[in-house]
């Protein structure tokens, strides 16, 4: 995802958040505000050594420390990290701010004498922010360093209401190779911050099938129902209904 989205988060977000409005009553004061200190949150949350311009971008240079080189398996000194996204939204009344950082590794080329990223070594960080009116300033509420040391960087990211007071942001991944691949949604619910479910909505091996995801206004848990649409040669073969079941997120309906 390209940097030019950052600022774009601010004032479109995307197509799908942007239809349902979600930031209306957040001033535009408030996403300056926010902006202006996009290098304090990254020095803050990640540790950093300094803000580097090394790679056409403003990144926190950052060390893992002996848990993350263990845990994670980390195998270089040091990491990049840049704030991607940032994308508004109201809950409870509160306005609230979710952070997408991406953390970028870089190897050294001997053969052509240059740094180069890697690309199967970028991670997702999640923070979610609250603006506190009475202080007139953004409190760190919730920071995932490493949610998805595991995952693809996704080709799209955008927020869902899930529920009366719960909002999820739904990550679209492409894992593409040269015999086939698969699409998949991940939602990943900002009020318990977890991962509620994960979807198959395309399977290039199977090119006939698509699948498209919409809530109803059932409530479960304080969550919407979630449904699943599936298509097989843009023809509506099945349609299944998901209900929140509290301990496990999304399970299907019997």
């Amino acid at each position: 995802m390209k940097k030019y989205l950052l600022i774009a988060a601010f004032f479109l977000i995307s197509l799908s958040v942007f239809a349902q409005n979600f930031d209306s009553l957040i001033s535009k004061t408030e996403k300056e505000q926010l902006l202006s200190q996009k290098n304090e949150i990254l020095m803050l949350l990640f540790d950093g050594i300094e803000i580097s311009n090394k790679h056409q971008l403003e990144e926190v240079k950052w060390k893992p420390n002996f848990y993350e080189k263990v845990n994670q398996k980390y195998e270089v000194e040091f990491f990049y990290t840049n704030l991607d996204t940032i994308i508004f939204y109201q809950e409870s009344s509160i306005t609230k701010a979710v952070c997408i950082f991406y953390t970028q590794t870089y190897t050294f080329n001997e053969r052509e004498n240059k740094e180069e990223w890697n690309y199967f070594r970028r991670y997702i960080s999640i923070a979610i922010f609250e603006y506190e009116i009475k202080k007139q300033d953004w409190k760190l509420q919730y920071f995932d360093k490493s949610y998805g040391i595991n995952k693809e960087i996704p080709i799209s990211i955008s927020i869902q209401q899930t529920g009366k007071e719960k909002h999820a942001l739904f990550f679209d991944f492409c894992n593409l190779g040269t015999f086939g691949g698969r699409c998949y949604l991940v939602i990943y619910d900002l009020s318990e911050t977890k991962d509620l479910k994960t979807i198959i909505t395309f399977d290039y091996n199977q090119q006939t099938f698509r699948k498209e995801v919409s809530f109803s206004s059932k409530d479960s848990y304080g969550y919407y129902e979630l449904i699943v649409n599936t298509f097989r040669e843009e023809v509506e073969i099945k349609k299944e209904y998901f209900k929140y079941d509290n301990l496990e997120g999304y399970v299907l309906k019997e």
